[in-house]
């Protein structure tokens, strides 16, 4: 069966629709991104996330984000500790993305910078990482 549009042909796709999309954001003062997509072998979904021009088209936080930046000082951290980098007791570098406060063993959530793969942490590992 021959895909419906091939990876490298999507990623092109998706970059022609947002140039067309450029000079009519900037008309009505609001940005356009791409959020995340599904592809099936005859379809493709893409998420077109519309931001006020004034936030310079970044992305808003996700909720994770912003239950860290609500119960922090609760885990003994600060809301200034989102996205900061600290090492782990395997040497290797993570940072900060989030919480998740209905795991309340492991409530933060944390990507590790080498490859992006998102982990769960207890709080305690953080603000020892933090202090190092």
């Amino acid at each position: 069966m021959i895909d419906f549009l091939s990876n490298p042909e999507l990623r092109d796709l998706k970059a022609d629709i947002l140039d067309e999309l450029k000079a009519f954001g900037v008309k009505k003062g609001i940005a356009f991104r791409f959020g995340r997509g599904r592809k099936a072998a005859d379809s493709a979904d893409l998420q077109l996330v519309v931001t006020h021009a004034s936030t310079g088209g970044k992305k808003p936080l996700t909720p994770q984000a912003e239950a860290f930046k609500r119960n922090a000082s609760a885990l003994g951290l600060k809301a200034s500790d989102l996205n900061k980098t600290f090492t782990l007791w395997d040497g290797q570098a993570y940072e900060l993305v989030g919480a998740n406060m209905r795991a309340p063993k492991n409530p933060l959530c944390i990507k590790r910078i080498r490859d992006g793969k998102g982990f769960k942490c207890p709080a305690h590992e953080v603000v020892e990482g933090l202090k190092r």
